[in-house]
């Protein structure tokens, strides 16, 4: 474990106080901690539990297509559920009466970059088409299909004139209905007897070169959350600066949270990342080091005490 340093005016060094502790995983389950100092705590991915897809539910109906001679139609398909399946199928559309298609159908599905993700003959009624399996739902939850005629299955140019006529293209999803949940997704520490009025230090420092990207918030009391930061500390790591001119409340309590990088840009700023933590995929054991800066220290009349900084490098 790496330990604060309080540097002293007359340059003797004395160790901050340290504090091993497993943390809680939420504000109320903070471990106490009385004053400035090191605490140390560790993120694990054990116990996950698979994601959980619901039942298959209609998502888009394209109604009464038609599907000229030498033609190919396309479907564009938006704001599918990221994460889940999603399949297409066939069927005769209404309009016709609902009766037994008397042409041969081809349809495939793509992304949004025209990668074929699936394609089917003639698992629908009749000879049309219906892909059975499931594909997943690309990461831009965007997607196509195309329906042509059989004779123009490997080619996809509409040079099928013999195949064609009026059908309806359901999208039908299974979407996640239980998130991943991960073992310690979030450690957490309430640290009290800090020095109201001062400006706020607090940096994640990697242990034993186990945790690389982090996330760091810091709440008051009332549970509010104050600041936050993803990168300012040490590669991908999390500090709160100086200049973020961020004061130690009145009470002098402040709860600290760390988590892991969630992928999303700005979450670091959302409560709800370290109160319900679900997207952990990282792991790793870390330092909290939490301090005030020795200007506003010096303001306070605690007179030369400087304090040790961590920057990016």
């Amino acid at each position: 474990m790496r330990a604060g340093y309080l540097v002293l005016s007359a340059g003797a060094v004395l160790a901050a106080s340290t504090v091993a502790s497993a943390a809680g995983t939420s504000l109320g389950g903070a471990t106490n901690v009385s004053g400035i100092g090191t605490v140390s705590g560790a993120l694990d991915t054990t116990g996950n539990v698979a994601a959980v897809l619901g039942t298959e539910s209609l998502f888009q109906t394209f109604a009464s297509q038609n599907r000229l001679s030498g033609t190919v139609n396309t479907h564009n398909v938006a704001a599918l559920p990221v994460g889940g399946v999603w399949r297409a199928s066939m069927r005769q559309t209404a309009a016709s009466g609902g009766t037994s298609p008397t042409w041969d159908s081809y349809l495939r599905a793509r992304n949004s970059a025209n990668v074929v993700l699936g394609t089917d003959d003639d698992s629908g009624p009749g000879a049309l088409s219906s892909m059975l399996s499931s594909v997943n739902v690309p990461a831009d939850g965007l997607g196509n299909v195309q329906i042509t005629g059989y004779n123009d299955r490997n080619t996809y140019t509409g040079a099928d004139t013999a195949n064609f006529g009026v059908y309806d293209l359901d999208i039908l999803v299974r979407s996640i209905i239980t998130p991943r949940q991960y073992g310690v997704n979030t450690q957490w520490w309430r640290f009290d007897s800090l020095p109201a009025g001062a400006v706020l230090e607090a940096s994640v420092i990697n242990a034993g070169g186990t945790f690389s990207d982090s996330y760091l918030a810091a709440f008051n009391s009332g549970g509010t959350l104050v600041f936050a930061d993803d990168d300012d500390g040490a590669g991908n790591l999390s500090t709160i600066l100086a200049s973020d001119n961020i004061l130690i409340p009145g009470d002098g309590v402040l709860y600290f949270a760390v988590t892991s990088y969630q992928g999303t840009i700005g979450a670091e700023f959302n409560p709800v990342v370290y109160n319900n933590e679900n997207n952990n995929t990282a792991s790793g054991s870390f330092d909290l080091v939490v301090i005030p800066t020795p200007a506003s220290i010096a303001m306070l009349g605690l007179g030369g005490l400087l304090i040790s900084r961590r920057r990016r490098a």
